[in-house]
């Protein structure tokens, strides 16, 4: 594994270290296609600091916030109050609502990611047969958020109480997601929109549908010479 770790918060008796590890096989195959390709690495770190960094650069006066970043197969979640406090994740993604519903509707892969994309969780005709196929999946999600939310309560008890929560990546996709988290866990839930307040200086911005899964490559975007070179 490679490790890396940084200073969040010092106290006179104490530190937060927010640590990450990954498998040198996988970082190593990065960078190997980066110098094949010409190029130069400056920084490698998780999806999730980079959506850190593009929220806090995009969501005016951002509140205590639980990020849940849906991607193809994972799901990863991150408390941000200033800085990311805690993490956590699972192994449940978008294909994994797209694979629960093929086999509970009996009905090819491809069919099956169109019923999510256009229906999802929205009121429909066939929708409580959509909705009982996604919810397993999206309760384990929010099962996910319940517990990292009742870590911080419990490590950080002093803290702001956490105020909303943010949904990135292509899960963000599925109609009425946020809905079904708000009411989920009590708190006001939606899939963040960062992309109106970036500066693209004349470049043609993303297809909507694509934008939520490019959230990680924007916030990298956004980062100071001075965190790569410190």
């Amino acid at each position: 594994l490679y490790l890396d770790y940084r200073i969040i918060n010092r106290t006179k008796d104490e530190l937060s270290v927010l640590m990450c590890a990954a498998p040198k096989k996988m970082i190593d195959s990065m960078l190997d296609a980066t110098k094949q390709c010409g190029l130069e690495v400056a920084i490698i770190e998780p999806n999730i600091s980079a959506i850190a960094r593009l929220l806090q650069r995009t969501e005016e006066g951002i509140l205590p916030t639980i990020i849940v970043d849906i991607g193809t197969s994972t799901t990863d979640i991150a408390i941000l109050d200033s800085d990311i406090r805690v993490t956590g994740g699972l192994n449940v993604g978008g294909y994994t609502l797209t694979l629960n519903l093929a086999k509970k509707m009996n009905v090819p892969i491809e069919t099956a990611h169109q019923f999510k994309v256009l229906n999802g969780l929205n009121p429909g005709p066939r929708q409580a047969r959509i909705a009982g196929a996604l919810r397993p999946s999206l309760e384990k999600m929010t099962n996910e958020v319940k517990r990292v939310m009742r870590y911080y309560t419990d490590r950080f008890p002093d803290e702001k109480k956490i105020e909303q929560v943010l949904i990135v990546g292509g899960g963000g996709n599925l109609p009425g997601i946020g809905d079904f988290f708000t009411n989920e866990l009590m708190m006001p839930a939606r899939v963040a929109s960062p992309w109106q307040t970036l500066n693209f200086e004349g470049l043609e911005q993303p297809a909507k549908q694509l934008r939520s899964q490019l959230s990680p490559v924007a916030g990298l975007a956004l980062i100071k010479q001075e965190d790569i070179y410190d």
